[in-house]
């Protein structure tokens, strides 16, 4: 409803008052967008930003991590389900079965228990996400 509708009430409304903080959002995800193929999701750059974060905080998440941390939707379903557990293999390096890959994220195995599969940003994923860190600090 317009702002100088008599049942505005910007009180109630004050989040759309902030538009700073939809810059923000709108400038990370235009990044990501140009990046990304057109047919990725957006639970898959939600999975690439939670990755990126444990990591920025001296984490070594692995995808069950990730997944877990995530949380489930508002119908109560895992907001990252068992099939992004596979999709997320768009950020990784591209193979011969899987040209497309973006190069962003590997896998190395846990010299303590070969099991766990970390995720680690390749150089190529480190620019993606500096790139985004850097034009969120220019928007502040």
């Amino acid at each position: 409803m317009p702002k100088g509708s008599p049942d505005f009430d910007a009180r109630k409304h004050s989040l759309l008052a902030d538009a700073w903080t939809f810059a923000q959002m709108s400038t990370a995800l235009t990044l990501l967008a140009k990046e990304l193929p057109a047919t990725s999701t957006l639970r898959q750059v939600l999975t690439f930003a939670m990755i990126v974060e444990k990591i920025a905080m001296g984490s070594s998440p692995t995808m069950t991590e990730i997944k877990e941390a995530s949380g489930k939707d508002n119908r109560g379903s895992d907001l990252i389900p068992d099939s992004m557990g596979r999709s997320y293999q768009v950020f990784l390096e591209p193979t011969d079965r899987d040209p497309d890959r973006l190069g962003w994220l590997l896998l190395e195995t846990d010299a303590a228990d070969n099991r766990r599969k970390m995720l680690r940003l390749t150089k190529k994923g480190e620019a993606i996400a500096v790139k985004v860190a850097k034009a969120l600090k220019e928007r502040e």
